[in-house]
């Protein structure tokens, strides 16, 4: 029903045409990153001595769980099951070559597989851990509506705050209100806007956040916080 509601837009040629999409491009970027995420693996393996990967329970389409893997950007003990979640930037848990990746978004490449096996889009509302989409239900009544669509490693919320929202109702309600636009609007055209922006953020080692919001005439440029 909600997908009837919030995505009335898209007709089956298009939601077959975003999914075509992210497997071809996403199976383009596999293997442009596999390299570096050898090499990115074999440092936090071998010289960190650091878990490469770490796996997290996250909230996505349709409300199912997903196990979504990331790049180790933290100290942590092989016996731990579960890492929460950094709660900033200077969460003192972050190593420098973890801060470096997170910088550059590299800690994000094994997304990447679950772009082609389907529990996630390149663009799309940001997948949450399940207790931190516990307490994003609680503070907005509209919130499972963002969960219509796929999650993505990238999206307008990812690019106008910062990788986790504080949970405050301010700022949940700009988290779901820039993912329901997305949702709304979802075209190829606007994912291919989305993906070339994170891109020149990405290369230039800019944080995603911050940057644009939605308003009622489109994007516009934001201060950073």
């Amino acid at each position: 029903m909600l997908d009837r509601i919030l995505c009335s837009k898209r007709t089956s040629p298009q939601k077959l045409g975003k999914r075509s999409t992210d497997l071809l491009l996403g199976g383009l970027l596999v293997l442009a990153a596999l390299l570096p995420a050898l090499l990115i693996a074999f440092v936090l393996r071998f010289m960190l001595h650091n878990r490469a990967l770490y796996r997290q329970t996250r909230v996505g389409w349709r409300g199912q769980t997903f196990q979504m893997y990331k790049f180790t950007t933290m100290m942590v003990q092989e016996d731990d099951h579960e890492i929460r979640i950094a709660d900033d930037e200077s969460d003192p848990r972050i190593t420098s070559f973890g801060r470096w990746l997170r910088r550059y978004g590299l800690d994000e490449l094994p997304q990447l597989v679950h772009v082609l096996h389907g529990d996630m889009s390149l663009v799309g509302p940001r997948p949450f851990p399940l207790d931190q989409d516990r307490r994003l239900r609680e503070l907005h009544p509209l919130y499972t509506r963002r969960q219509v669509v796929r999650p993505g490693i990238t999206g307008l919320a990812q690019l106008s705050s910062s990788r986790d929202p504080k949970p405050v109702r301010e700022d949940v309600a700009r988290l779901v209100a820039l993912d329901l636009a997305y949702t709304e609007h979802c075209s190829l055209t606007l994912d291919v806007v989305i993906l070339l922006r994170t891109a020149v953020y990405l290369l230039r080692g800019q944080d995603k956040g911050s940057k644009y919001e939605h308003s009622h005439h489109g994007f516009q440029r934001t201060n950073r916080h």
